[in-house]
């Protein structure tokens, strides 16, 4: 709206305020009168003050907006470049207009360089067609469209991406496509992974043979991970030789079939503990001989590499002694990864990842391997005693297949194999209704036909303790818990007996009803024996303790001993040996006298190192002291007695008791000594 004088709204509004403000300005100046031309000259001045007020307010006016226009550039920032997902704009031609940090960052691309850019080119060939039916979609209802694609980085890498699209105009009236971009590359891959072990799963149970199953698996991994080269290999006596594989060539599976290490005369080669050297990474991780403080190796025994060629160089330079081929490597696989099979904490295979890319690898992908080469290692216990089983019943098929029809066969050998077994099996409800039980079973319990069992109650054949154990079972059974399927139980047979039983309990369908399989193995004779066996052991450990006792009464006593023949020695004989050397002797009689001191020293010398053995610091006259000391002599008489001055015993004293922690102390020495020895 325009004002007579040709102002708009806001040119007017801002005109009213800044007479206004002149207004009181004028009230606040002093007035003035004169001529008409000083009254022309003020209103000239006021117009002037007028036109400088609207100036200033109309700077106040954008100096605000400018602050709000670079509020909402921050905000925008935020929301639209610091997003979580990709945003970008399309114009109708699928070149970019627009695009936020958070796309350009998926794509490895910068911000800038996006511009004016089709978004095809970033789409992986493969999945054209996806994205052509998306915009198809989108043109020709004008509804919010959405998709799964992949998308390559600038690196080449591909990751999965969730588009959602919605058509719009720009400023211009052109149309335009909005859309968002979210990175669901982790999702796909656990779908992925997800998905594999499911097809590995079913491939399990429902390949019948070994071979077929392993090269299921093997195929699968190939195809969902995209990996270039794939094998297993399986022990085969001393030695691990691919048994199934896909992607090697022929030359690399006859240079790297073997890993047996040979010596130059041909001889197989073995480590310090008689066991079979294997060569290569490969000899090293089934060997066992991995370390999980090298970053090539986790802590479940796997190797990994996304450059082997500079990983090996890394490996060589830890330390890592191996005989090295370096097949791989002239295969041009520059990811790596071999992960054990293990069976019972037994390395019996090797699963072998490769490709001629990258970085194809993460920690995370190397563990889900290592938990599906736990599988393969349970598939292929479960497939060797399937196909050991399978044989023998095929044997036993072929020795009646002239009698009987297949079917018929099967059911009676399944029945036979229940009926006959050797362990007890029943088929009970939920509620503990037998429905069906083997001839075990009613040998076990002692009745004479399945009817008895049936009818006798639960609480009859059970101990008392077992029987509060079943009501606690039936009552999780009935509330839905979870239960214990393998538990231990104590029946009372027809004849009062107590029996001791190891049951399992398995959910199976029969007659199409949900109902459980009971197995139950005889243990009371092993429970006698182990009873047996702990009395045994207590018997032994109450003789061994009384043979101890005897010991230590038989080492107290040669002590005693010890210390008596010291003292009758030093008592009895050194006295006399000393009183004879000071009478006049002939060179021979001195020479007997020292043989016969000297034999006196050695026979009490055994009994003088028990002391020593507590005071290895002490010197031999320090010890010989200390020995008088214990036996109460004076100073004097043991300076009289080895022939010293009293003044040189003290001077051995205080040696004993610095040398014993007691200088400076009142401690008795002798009392000191006698507890020690």
């Amino acid at each position: 709206m325009t004002s007579r004088d040709g102002r708009t709204g806001g040119e007017a509004k801002l005109r009213r305020q800044a007479e206004k403000i002149a207004k009181w300005k004028t009230i606040q100046a002093p007035e003035t009168t004169g001529s008409p031309s000083v009254d022309e000259s003020g209103r000239l001045i006021q117009e002037l003050q007028l036109h400088q007020i609207e100036l200033e307010m109309q700077n106040d006016e954008l100096r605000r907006a400018e602050k709000e226009l670079d509020a909402e550039r921050e905000r925008y920032f935020d929301l639209y470049d610091l997003s979580p997902v990709g945003y970008c704009t399309l114009n109708e031609k699928g070149l970019i207009l627009e695009i936020n940090i958070t796309a350009a960052t998926f794509l490895g691309v910068a911000k800038g360089a996006m511009v004016k850019q089709p978004l095809t080119r970033f789409i992986l060939p493969e999945d054209q067609d996806i994205y052509y039916r998306h915009c198809k979609k989108l043109f020709e209802n004008d509804e919010l469209q959405t998709c799964e694609l992949r998308m390559v980085k600038k690196d080449g890498t591909t990751f999965w991406v969730h588009l959602i699209a919605s058509a719009a105009q720009d400023v211009k009236g052109r149309p335009v496509r909005r859309t968002v971009i979210s990175n669901i590359d982790e999702r796909k891959q656990a779908e992925g992974r997800q998905n594999l072990m499911t097809e590995i799963l079913g491939i399990i149970n429902e390949s019948p043979l070994l071979v077929e199953t392993i090269k299921g698996i093997l195929i699968s991994i190939k195809r969902e991970m995209g990996f270039d080269a794939v094998g297993i290999r399986l022990k085969s006596g001393d030695d691990f030789p691919y048994f199934v594989y896909d992607g090697f060539s022929d030359n690399f599976l006859i240079r790297e079939n073997t890993l047996i290490v040979h010596g130059q005369d041909g001889s197989v080669c073995r480590d310090g503990n008689g066991n079979i050297s294997l060569e290569c990474i490969c000899g090293l991780v089934i060997s066992g001989r991995t370390d999980p403080s090298n970053l090539l190796f986790t802590a479940g025994g796997s190797f990994w590499t996304n450059d082997s060629i500079t990983q090996l160089d890394f490996l060589l330079a830890q330390g890592q002694r191996f005989h090295h081929r370096n097949g791989c490597i002239h295969e041009g696989f520059r990811s790596a990864a071999l992960i054990p099979i293990r069976v019972n904490q037994e390395n019996v295979g090797l699963l072998q990842l490769n490709c001629r890319r990258k970085n194809c690898f993460t920690l995370d992908t190397i563990r889900y391997f290592e938990g599906l080469a736990s599988s393969v290692g349970i598939a292929l216990t479960r497939k060797q005693a399937e196909e050991a089983l399978q044989l023998a019943h095929d044997e036993l098929e072929q020795r009646v297949a002239s009698r009987t029809e297949e079917l018929l066969r099967s059911e009676e050998n399944f029945r036979r194999s229940m009926d006959e077994s050797p362990l007890g099996v029943r088929v009970v409800t939920p509620e503990g209704e037998t429905m069906y039980a083997n001839r075990a079973i009613i040998d076990i319990y002692g009745y004479d036909t399945i009817e008895e069992l049936k009818t006798t109650p639960t609480e009859k054949r059970y101990t008392p303790e077992s029987y509060a154990e079943f009501l606690i079972r039936r009552k999780k059974r009935r509330q839905g818990l979870d239960e214990a399927f393998e538990y231990p139980l104590s029946i009372v047979r027809k004849d009062g007996e107590v029996r001791h039983l190891q049951v399992l309990r398995k959910i199976i369908l029969w007659n199409g009803t949900r109902q459980y399989q009971v197995i139950y193995t005889d243990i009371t004779e092993r429970k006698r024996m182990e009873e047996a066996l702990l009395a045994k052991s207590q018997q032994l450990e109450q003789t061994n303790t009384a043979l101890r006792v005897l010991l230590r009464q038989r080492e107290e006593d040669l002590k005693e001993m010890g210390q008596r023949i010291v003292a009758n020695v030093q008592k009895l004989i050194l006295p006399y040996v000393k009183e004879i050397r000071k009478l006049r002797l002939t060179p021979s009689q001195s020479n007997y006298l020292d043989i016969i001191d000297s034999n006196l020293q050695h026979v009490v010398s055994p009994f003088l190192q028990n002391l020593a053995a507590f005071f290895t610091a002490f010197t031999p006259r320090e010890i010989q002291i200390a020995n008088l000391i214990m036996e109460g002599k004076t100073s004097k008489e043991i300076a009289e007695f080895i022939g010293t001055a009293p003044r040189s015993v003290e001077l051995h004293r205080n040696n004993i008791r610095k040398k014993l922690g007691l200088g400076g102390k009142k401690a008795n020495l002798r009392s000191f000594l006698l507890t020690l020895s």
